[in-house]
Protein backbone atom coordinates (compact mmCIF):
# COMPACT_ATOMS: atom_id res chain seq x y z
CA UNK A 1 0.00 0.00 0.00
CA UNK A 2 1.24 3.48 -0.87
CA UNK A 3 2.37 5.55 2.10
CA UNK A 4 1.95 8.96 0.49
CA UNK A 5 4.03 10.87 3.06
CA UNK A 6 6.99 8.47 2.84
CA UNK A 7 6.96 8.33 -0.95
CA UNK A 8 6.60 12.11 -1.19
CA UNK A 9 9.69 12.53 0.97
CA UNK A 10 11.53 10.03 -1.23
CA UNK A 11 10.61 11.93 -4.40
CA UNK A 12 11.58 15.29 -2.94
CA UNK A 13 14.89 13.92 -1.67
CA UNK A 14 15.51 12.48 -5.11
CA UNK A 15 15.07 15.86 -6.75
CA UNK A 16 17.36 17.60 -4.25
CA UNK A 17 20.20 15.09 -4.15
CA UNK A 18 23.44 15.51 -6.06
CA UNK A 19 24.15 12.80 -8.56
CA UNK A 20 27.19 10.75 -7.54
CA UNK A 21 30.27 10.87 -9.71
CA UNK A 22 31.34 7.63 -11.33
CA UNK A 23 33.45 6.25 -14.15
CA UNK A 24 31.62 6.70 -17.43
CA UNK A 25 30.54 3.32 -18.75
CA UNK A 26 30.97 2.44 -22.39
CA UNK A 27 27.55 0.92 -23.02
CA UNK A 28 25.36 3.06 -25.26
CA UNK A 29 21.60 2.72 -25.52
CA UNK A 30 19.45 3.56 -28.54
CA UNK A 31 16.85 6.30 -28.62
CA UNK A 32 13.58 4.39 -28.56
CA UNK A 33 10.22 4.24 -26.85
CA UNK A 34 10.74 0.56 -26.10
CA UNK A 35 11.53 -0.40 -22.51
CA UNK A 36 15.31 -0.59 -22.10
CA UNK A 37 16.29 -3.45 -19.81
CA UNK A 38 19.76 -3.33 -18.26
CA UNK A 39 20.82 -6.53 -16.52
CA UNK A 40 24.08 -7.71 -15.04
CA UNK A 41 25.70 -9.29 -11.98
CA UNK A 42 25.14 -7.68 -8.61
CA UNK A 43 27.38 -4.72 -7.81
CA UNK A 44 28.62 -4.33 -11.37
CA UNK A 45 27.45 -0.70 -11.42
CA UNK A 46 23.90 -0.80 -12.81
CA UNK A 47 22.56 1.87 -10.45
CA UNK A 48 25.48 4.15 -11.22
CA UNK A 49 24.91 3.56 -14.91
CA UNK A 50 21.38 4.88 -14.42
CA UNK A 51 22.87 7.95 -12.74
CA UNK A 52 25.07 8.34 -15.82
CA UNK A 53 21.99 8.26 -18.05
CA UNK A 54 20.28 10.82 -15.82
CA UNK A 55 23.32 13.12 -15.97
CA UNK A 56 23.40 12.84 -19.75
CA UNK A 57 19.69 13.65 -19.95
CA UNK A 58 20.15 16.75 -17.78
CA UNK A 59 23.14 17.86 -19.86
CA UNK A 60 20.90 17.51 -22.92
CA UNK A 61 18.31 19.87 -21.40
CA UNK A 62 16.10 17.75 -19.15
CA UNK A 63 15.32 18.97 -15.64
CA UNK A 64 15.37 16.91 -12.47
CA UNK A 65 11.58 17.12 -12.47
CA UNK A 66 11.65 15.15 -15.73
CA UNK A 67 13.27 12.24 -13.86
CA UNK A 68 11.54 9.56 -11.80
CA UNK A 69 14.10 7.22 -10.25
CA UNK A 70 12.65 4.42 -8.14
CA UNK A 71 15.16 2.35 -6.16
CA UNK A 72 13.18 -0.64 -4.91
CA UNK A 73 15.88 -1.49 -2.39
CA UNK A 74 15.08 1.79 -0.60
CA UNK A 75 13.00 1.01 2.50
CA UNK A 76 10.58 3.84 1.70
CA UNK A 77 9.47 1.90 -1.38
CA UNK A 78 9.58 -1.55 0.22
CA UNK A 79 5.81 -2.01 0.53
CA UNK A 80 4.83 -0.93 -2.97
CA UNK A 81 2.79 -3.28 -5.12
CA UNK A 82 2.35 -3.09 -8.86
CA UNK A 83 -0.94 -1.21 -8.53
CA UNK A 84 0.80 1.50 -6.49
CA UNK A 85 3.11 2.50 -9.31
CA UNK A 86 0.36 4.47 -11.03
CA UNK A 87 -0.21 6.36 -7.76
CA UNK A 88 3.52 7.10 -7.50
CA UNK A 89 3.39 8.52 -11.01
CA UNK A 90 0.43 10.73 -10.12
CA UNK A 91 2.17 11.84 -6.94
CA UNK A 92 5.24 12.82 -8.95
CA UNK A 93 3.12 15.08 -11.17
CA UNK A 94 1.42 16.59 -8.09
CA UNK A 95 4.75 17.45 -6.48
CA UNK A 96 6.38 18.64 -9.69
CA UNK A 97 3.68 20.14 -11.93
CA UNK A 98 6.31 21.32 -14.40
CA UNK A 99 6.91 17.72 -15.41
CA UNK A 100 4.94 16.04 -18.19
CA UNK A 101 4.45 12.53 -19.49
CA UNK A 102 6.00 13.60 -22.79
CA UNK A 103 9.33 14.42 -21.14
CA UNK A 104 9.39 12.03 -18.18
CA UNK A 105 12.09 9.38 -17.96
CA UNK A 106 11.28 6.55 -15.54
CA UNK A 107 14.16 4.57 -14.03
CA UNK A 108 13.18 1.38 -12.18
CA UNK A 109 16.13 -0.04 -10.22
CA UNK A 110 15.68 -3.70 -9.19
CA UNK A 111 11.87 -3.67 -9.62
CA UNK A 112 11.69 -7.47 -9.26
CA UNK A 113 11.52 -6.85 -5.51
CA UNK A 114 7.97 -5.56 -6.12
CA UNK A 115 5.29 -8.26 -6.57
CA UNK A 116 3.72 -8.09 -10.02
CA UNK A 117 6.41 -5.76 -11.30
CA UNK A 118 6.08 -6.93 -14.93
CA UNK A 119 2.44 -5.82 -15.02
CA UNK A 120 3.42 -2.45 -13.57
CA UNK A 121 6.07 -1.91 -16.23
CA UNK A 122 3.66 -2.84 -18.98
CA UNK A 123 1.03 -0.46 -17.58
CA UNK A 124 3.54 2.39 -17.64
CA UNK A 125 4.70 1.51 -21.13
CA UNK A 126 1.12 1.40 -22.43
CA UNK A 127 0.87 5.14 -21.79
CA UNK A 128 2.94 5.49 -24.93
CA UNK A 129 4.96 8.55 -23.92
CA UNK A 130 7.27 7.49 -21.09
CA UNK A 131 10.88 6.45 -21.61
CA UNK A 132 11.38 3.52 -19.22
CA UNK A 133 14.62 1.95 -18.00
CA UNK A 134 14.67 -1.23 -15.92
CA UNK A 135 17.61 -2.90 -14.14
CA UNK A 136 18.04 -6.26 -12.47
CA UNK A 137 20.53 -8.96 -11.50
CA UNK A 138 18.96 -12.00 -13.12
CA UNK A 139 19.33 -12.78 -16.80
CA UNK A 140 16.17 -14.90 -16.97
CA UNK A 141 14.10 -12.55 -14.84
CA UNK A 142 14.91 -9.46 -16.81
CA UNK A 143 15.35 -10.83 -20.31
CA UNK A 144 12.90 -13.72 -20.47
CA UNK A 145 10.15 -12.83 -18.06
CA UNK A 146 9.81 -9.15 -18.87
CA UNK A 147 10.05 -9.92 -22.59
CA UNK A 148 7.17 -12.38 -22.21
CA UNK A 149 5.10 -9.85 -20.29
CA UNK A 150 5.81 -6.95 -22.65
CA UNK A 151 5.59 -9.06 -25.82
CA UNK A 152 8.35 -7.49 -27.88
CA UNK A 153 8.25 -4.05 -26.27
CA UNK A 154 11.64 -4.28 -24.57
CA UNK A 155 15.32 -4.37 -25.56
CA UNK A 156 17.80 -6.06 -23.19
CA UNK A 157 21.39 -4.89 -22.60
CA UNK A 158 24.05 -6.61 -20.51
CA UNK A 159 26.24 -4.54 -18.20
CA UNK A 160 29.31 -6.35 -16.88
CA UNK A 161 31.99 -5.22 -14.40
CA UNK A 162 34.56 -2.77 -15.74
CA UNK A 163 36.28 -3.55 -19.01
CA UNK A 164 40.04 -3.01 -19.06
CA UNK A 165 39.41 0.37 -20.69
CA UNK A 166 37.04 1.38 -17.89
CA UNK A 167 39.48 -0.01 -15.32
CA UNK A 168 42.19 2.28 -16.68
CA UNK A 169 39.81 5.22 -16.53
CA UNK A 170 38.89 4.42 -12.93
CA UNK A 171 42.57 4.34 -12.01
CA UNK A 172 43.31 7.53 -13.91
CA UNK A 173 45.88 5.80 -16.11
CA UNK A 174 46.64 7.36 -19.49
CA UNK A 175 48.07 4.75 -21.84
CA UNK A 176 49.24 6.69 -24.87
CA UNK A 177 47.04 5.03 -27.48
CA UNK A 178 47.57 1.77 -29.40
CA UNK A 179 51.28 2.51 -29.97
CA UNK A 180 52.54 4.03 -26.72
CA UNK A 181 56.08 4.82 -25.71
CA UNK A 182 58.11 2.54 -23.48
CA UNK A 183 56.99 4.17 -20.23
CA UNK A 184 53.31 4.17 -21.15
CA UNK A 185 53.46 0.56 -22.34
CA UNK A 186 55.08 -0.54 -19.08
CA UNK A 187 52.42 1.32 -17.12
CA UNK A 188 49.67 -0.36 -19.15
CA UNK A 189 51.14 -3.84 -18.60
CA UNK A 190 51.36 -3.20 -14.86
CA UNK A 191 47.71 -2.12 -14.90
CA UNK A 192 46.78 -5.26 -16.84
CA UNK A 193 48.44 -7.47 -14.22
CA UNK A 194 46.37 -5.71 -11.57
CA UNK A 195 43.20 -6.01 -13.65
CA UNK A 196 43.67 -9.75 -14.20
CA UNK A 197 43.88 -10.39 -10.45
CA UNK A 198 41.55 -7.65 -9.16
CA UNK A 199 38.75 -7.89 -11.70
CA UNK A 200 36.36 -5.11 -12.59
CA UNK A 201 33.78 -4.69 -9.83
CA UNK A 202 33.77 -0.90 -9.28
CA UNK A 203 33.99 -0.95 -5.47
CA UNK A 204 36.82 -3.50 -5.58
CA UNK A 205 38.73 -1.47 -8.17
CA UNK A 206 38.36 1.65 -6.03
CA UNK A 207 39.68 -0.11 -2.90
CA UNK A 208 43.47 -0.16 -2.45
CA UNK A 209 43.73 -2.56 0.50
CA UNK A 210 44.01 -6.19 -0.59
CA UNK A 211 42.31 -7.57 2.50
CA UNK A 212 39.34 -5.24 2.05
CA UNK A 213 39.07 -6.18 -1.62
CA UNK A 214 38.76 -9.82 -0.64
CA UNK A 215 36.15 -9.02 2.02
CA UNK A 216 34.08 -7.11 -0.54
CA UNK A 217 34.21 -10.03 -2.98
CA UNK A 218 33.16 -12.48 -0.24
CA UNK A 219 30.17 -10.26 0.55
CA UNK A 220 29.24 -10.17 -3.16
CA UNK A 221 29.46 -13.94 -3.39
CA UNK A 222 27.26 -14.40 -0.33
CA UNK A 223 24.73 -11.96 -1.77
CA UNK A 224 24.71 -13.92 -5.02
CA UNK A 225 24.20 -17.22 -3.19
CA UNK A 226 21.42 -16.12 -0.90
CA UNK A 227 19.58 -13.50 -2.94
CA UNK A 228 19.99 -14.65 -6.53
CA UNK A 229 19.95 -18.41 -6.05
CA UNK A 230 18.49 -19.49 -2.69
CA UNK A 231 15.74 -16.87 -2.34
CA UNK A 232 15.01 -16.43 -6.04
CA UNK A 233 14.60 -20.15 -6.78
CA UNK A 234 13.58 -21.45 -3.35
CA UNK A 235 16.71 -23.60 -3.15
CA UNK A 236 16.98 -25.79 -0.05
CA UNK A 237 20.23 -27.65 -0.74
CA UNK A 238 22.63 -24.85 0.20
CA UNK A 239 25.54 -27.28 0.51
CA UNK A 240 25.21 -28.18 -3.18
CA UNK A 241 25.11 -24.53 -4.26
CA UNK A 242 28.31 -23.79 -2.34
CA UNK A 243 29.95 -26.94 -3.67
CA UNK A 244 29.14 -25.97 -7.27
CA UNK A 245 30.49 -22.46 -6.81
CA UNK A 246 33.69 -23.82 -5.34
CA UNK A 247 34.13 -26.28 -8.20
CA UNK A 248 33.19 -23.92 -11.02
CA UNK A 249 35.16 -20.95 -9.72
CA UNK A 250 38.22 -23.14 -9.15
CA UNK A 251 38.16 -24.73 -12.60
CA UNK A 252 37.33 -21.72 -14.77
CA UNK A 253 38.55 -21.74 -18.38
CA UNK A 254 38.14 -25.52 -18.46
CA UNK A 255 35.49 -27.95 -19.64
CA UNK A 256 32.70 -28.64 -17.20
CA UNK A 257 30.88 -31.94 -16.74
CA UNK A 258 27.75 -31.68 -14.61
CA UNK A 259 27.71 -35.46 -14.40
CA UNK A 260 31.21 -35.44 -12.94
CA UNK A 261 30.25 -32.68 -10.50
CA UNK A 262 27.23 -34.72 -9.47
CA UNK A 263 29.36 -37.80 -8.78
CA UNK A 264 31.92 -35.77 -6.83
CA UNK A 265 29.20 -34.18 -4.73
CA UNK A 266 27.73 -37.58 -3.90
CA UNK A 267 31.18 -38.90 -2.95
CA UNK A 268 31.47 -36.03 -0.48
CA UNK A 269 28.19 -36.91 1.15
CA UNK A 270 26.05 -34.20 -0.47
CA UNK A 271 22.63 -35.65 -1.17
CA UNK A 272 21.51 -34.42 -4.58
CA UNK A 273 19.88 -35.78 -7.71
CA UNK A 274 21.46 -35.41 -11.14
CA UNK A 275 18.50 -33.34 -12.29
CA UNK A 276 18.97 -30.94 -9.37
CA UNK A 277 22.66 -30.61 -10.19
CA UNK A 278 21.80 -29.51 -13.73
CA UNK A 279 19.15 -27.09 -12.39
CA UNK A 280 21.57 -25.50 -9.95
CA UNK A 281 24.18 -24.91 -12.66
CA UNK A 282 21.43 -23.20 -14.63
CA UNK A 283 20.60 -21.03 -11.62
CA UNK A 284 24.23 -19.92 -11.36
CA UNK A 285 24.28 -19.05 -15.05
CA UNK A 286 21.00 -17.19 -14.64
CA UNK A 287 22.47 -15.27 -11.68
CA UNK A 288 25.33 -14.21 -13.97
CA UNK A 289 27.93 -15.90 -11.79
CA UNK A 290 29.33 -17.98 -14.65
CA UNK A 291 29.50 -17.83 -18.44
CA UNK A 292 29.27 -21.09 -20.37
CA UNK A 293 31.03 -21.40 -23.72
CA UNK A 294 29.92 -24.23 -25.99
CA UNK A 295 32.07 -26.29 -28.30
CA UNK A 296 31.45 -25.74 -32.00
CA UNK A 297 29.60 -28.34 -34.04
CA UNK A 298 27.58 -27.73 -37.17
CA UNK A 299 24.63 -29.61 -35.69
CA UNK A 300 22.94 -27.91 -32.72
CA UNK A 301 22.06 -31.35 -31.37
CA UNK A 302 25.67 -32.51 -31.46
CA UNK A 303 26.79 -29.16 -30.07
CA UNK A 304 24.49 -29.62 -27.09
CA UNK A 305 26.06 -32.99 -26.33
CA UNK A 306 29.58 -31.60 -25.92
CA UNK A 307 30.93 -30.38 -22.61
CA UNK A 308 30.88 -26.58 -22.28
CA UNK A 309 33.77 -24.58 -20.88
CA UNK A 310 33.01 -22.51 -17.80
CA UNK A 311 34.22 -18.98 -17.09
CA UNK A 312 33.61 -16.70 -14.12
CA UNK A 313 31.92 -13.35 -14.63
CA UNK A 314 34.76 -11.45 -12.95
CA UNK A 315 38.41 -12.36 -12.43
CA UNK A 316 38.30 -11.07 -8.87
CA UNK A 317 36.29 -14.09 -7.76
CA UNK A 318 39.25 -16.34 -8.59
CA UNK A 319 41.13 -15.05 -5.55
CA UNK A 320 38.48 -16.58 -3.28
CA UNK A 321 39.34 -20.06 -4.59
CA UNK A 322 43.14 -20.50 -4.70
CA UNK A 323 43.19 -23.06 -7.51
CA UNK A 324 43.82 -21.04 -10.65
CA UNK A 325 44.09 -17.64 -8.99
CA UNK A 326 47.83 -17.55 -9.69
CA UNK A 327 47.56 -19.01 -13.20
CA UNK A 328 47.96 -15.88 -15.32
CA UNK A 329 47.27 -17.81 -18.52
CA UNK A 330 43.82 -18.87 -17.33
CA UNK A 331 43.14 -15.42 -15.87
CA UNK A 332 44.01 -13.88 -19.24
CA UNK A 333 41.72 -16.33 -21.06
CA UNK A 334 38.90 -15.54 -18.62
CA UNK A 335 39.35 -11.80 -19.20
CA UNK A 336 39.13 -12.39 -22.96
CA UNK A 337 35.92 -14.39 -22.51
CA UNK A 338 34.35 -11.56 -20.51
CA UNK A 339 35.32 -9.06 -23.20
CA UNK A 340 33.88 -11.31 -25.91
CA UNK A 341 30.66 -11.61 -23.93
CA UNK A 342 30.54 -7.81 -23.80
CA UNK A 343 31.14 -7.64 -27.55
CA UNK A 344 28.45 -10.23 -28.19
CA UNK A 345 25.91 -8.11 -26.33
CA UNK A 346 26.85 -5.10 -28.46
CA UNK A 347 26.61 -7.23 -31.61
CA UNK A 348 23.73 -9.74 -31.25
CA UNK A 349 24.72 -11.45 -34.51
CA UNK A 350 28.09 -12.46 -33.09
CA UNK A 351 28.43 -16.07 -31.89
CA UNK A 352 31.29 -17.42 -29.77
CA UNK A 353 32.44 -21.03 -29.34
CA UNK A 354 35.56 -23.03 -28.67
CA UNK A 355 36.86 -25.66 -31.10
CA UNK A 356 38.38 -29.12 -30.78
CA UNK A 357 39.47 -31.57 -33.42
CA UNK A 358 37.66 -34.88 -33.84
CA UNK A 359 40.09 -36.65 -31.53
CA UNK A 360 39.80 -33.98 -28.85
CA UNK A 361 43.56 -33.40 -28.82
CA UNK A 362 43.85 -29.91 -30.28
CA UNK A 363 41.85 -26.92 -29.17
CA UNK A 364 41.25 -23.30 -30.19
CA UNK A 365 40.15 -21.13 -27.29
CA UNK A 366 37.67 -18.90 -29.14
CA UNK A 367 35.87 -19.21 -32.45
CA UNK A 368 33.94 -16.13 -33.60
CA UNK A 369 31.10 -16.50 -36.06
CA UNK A 370 28.65 -14.05 -37.61
CA UNK A 371 25.85 -14.60 -40.10
CA UNK A 372 26.93 -18.17 -40.72
CA UNK A 373 30.58 -17.31 -41.43
CA UNK A 374 33.59 -17.73 -39.16
CA UNK A 375 35.25 -14.34 -38.78
CA UNK A 376 38.19 -15.04 -36.43
CA UNK A 377 39.94 -17.84 -34.54
CA UNK A 378 41.74 -16.84 -31.34
CA UNK A 379 44.19 -18.45 -28.96
CA UNK A 380 45.24 -16.97 -25.62
CA UNK A 381 48.83 -17.86 -24.75
CA UNK A 382 50.65 -15.75 -22.21
CA UNK A 383 54.11 -17.02 -23.20
CA UNK A 384 54.08 -18.62 -26.68
CA UNK A 385 57.81 -18.18 -27.25
CA UNK A 386 58.66 -21.76 -26.20
CA UNK A 387 58.87 -23.89 -29.39
CA UNK A 388 56.51 -26.60 -28.11
CA UNK A 389 53.93 -24.03 -27.03
CA UNK A 390 54.12 -22.12 -30.30
CA UNK A 391 53.79 -25.29 -32.37
CA UNK A 392 50.80 -26.47 -30.33
CA UNK A 393 48.93 -23.16 -30.62
CA UNK A 394 49.67 -22.72 -34.31
CA UNK A 395 48.85 -26.30 -35.31
CA UNK A 396 45.45 -26.04 -33.63
CA UNK A 397 44.76 -22.74 -35.41
CA UNK A 398 45.76 -24.19 -38.78
CA UNK A 399 43.58 -27.29 -38.38
CA UNK A 400 40.60 -25.22 -37.27
CA UNK A 401 41.23 -22.78 -40.11
CA UNK A 402 41.14 -25.62 -42.63
CA UNK A 403 37.97 -27.13 -41.17
CA UNK A 404 36.05 -23.90 -40.63
CA UNK A 405 37.25 -21.93 -43.64
CA UNK A 406 38.55 -18.99 -41.64
CA UNK A 407 41.89 -17.30 -42.36
CA UNK A 408 41.88 -14.64 -39.64
CA UNK A 409 44.06 -16.23 -36.99
CA UNK A 410 45.17 -14.49 -33.80
CA UNK A 411 47.23 -15.41 -30.75
CA UNK A 412 46.84 -13.06 -27.80
CA UNK A 413 50.08 -12.87 -25.79
CA UNK A 414 51.54 -10.89 -22.92
CA UNK A 415 53.85 -8.72 -25.02
CA UNK A 416 54.86 -10.62 -28.15
CA UNK A 417 53.84 -8.76 -31.30
CA UNK A 418 54.60 -10.17 -34.72
CA UNK A 419 53.08 -11.64 -37.84
CA UNK A 420 54.08 -15.14 -38.97
CA UNK A 421 53.42 -17.02 -42.18
CA UNK A 422 52.76 -20.64 -41.24
CA UNK A 423 51.39 -23.38 -43.47
CA UNK A 424 50.28 -20.86 -46.08
CA UNK A 425 48.35 -18.78 -43.57
CA UNK A 426 49.04 -15.62 -41.64
CA UNK A 427 48.98 -15.72 -37.84
CA UNK A 428 48.98 -12.46 -35.89
CA UNK A 429 50.51 -12.31 -32.42
CA UNK A 430 48.89 -9.42 -30.55
CA UNK A 431 49.61 -8.20 -26.99
CA UNK A 432 46.65 -8.74 -24.70
CA UNK A 433 46.77 -5.19 -23.35
CA UNK A 434 46.36 -3.81 -26.85
CA UNK A 435 43.51 -6.14 -27.81
CA UNK A 436 41.59 -5.43 -24.58
CA UNK A 437 41.87 -1.69 -25.28
CA UNK A 438 41.62 -1.38 -29.04
CA UNK A 439 41.05 -4.81 -30.55
CA UNK A 440 37.93 -6.13 -32.10
CA UNK A 441 36.69 -8.90 -34.29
Amino acid sequence: MLDKARVSRYLQDLRDQHLPEAVEREMRLPVTKMVLTIYGPRRCGKSYYLYQLISQAIEAGATKEDILFLDFEDTRLADLGFKDLEDVLRLHFELFPGSSTAALRVFLDEPQLMPGWERAVRSLHDKGTLQIYVTGSSAKLLVSEIATSLRGRTLPFLLLPYSFREFLSARGIATGGPHPGTVEESRTKAALSDYLSTGGFPEVVKESDEGTRTRILVSYLNLLIYRDVVERHGVENLAMVKFLLEQLFSSFAREMSVNKLYNTARSRGIAVSKRTAYEYVGYLEDALAVILLHRWAASPRVRGGYLPKVYIVDNGYARLFPTGSEDLGRLAENAVMIELRRMRDADPLLETYYWKDAQGRREVDFVLRRKGEFVRLMQVSRSPEAPDTREREERALLEASEELGCDKLTVLTWDLEETREVGGRTIEYVPLWRWLQFGGI
